[in-house]
């Protein structure tokens, strides 16, 4: 499950992730997030940092605080500056992934 709410590049991740022989479902907010990570039970979650509705941290640690899916892996896909995922593994997060904020991104 991938949530980002930067349509290219949700689009560019998950055209990736489907070539590599993924299924992926995506979201353009947290709180989508985490109602589809309820629904749904992915086994990954993607998250962005920034998101508008709920931020990506604030899903994760709704996600690791719930029982049923504290065991759900959760990746922090973030753009910006690598010192902005310290505050988030105190939330559970089980990666940080950044993106290149300095290349351009084109949806496949």
């Amino acid at each position: 499950m991938l949530a980002d709410d930067e349509a290219d590049l949700r689009r560019l991740l998950k055209a990736r992730l489907t070539r590599s022989g993924f299924e992926v479902l995506d979201v353009e907010d947290g709180k989508l997030a985490l109602a589809l990570v309820r629904a749904v039970r992915p086994d990954l979650v993607l998250l962005d940092h920034r998101m508008p509705e709920m931020d990506g941290g604030e899903a994760c640690r709704q996600i690791k605080a719930d029982p049923d899916l504290s065991v759900t892996p959760v990746v922090i896909v973030t753009a910006g500056d690598r010192l902005a995922a310290h505050p988030f593994h105190d939330r559970g997060i089980n990666r940080v992934g950044f993106v290149p904020a300095d290349r351009p991104v084109a949806a496949e």
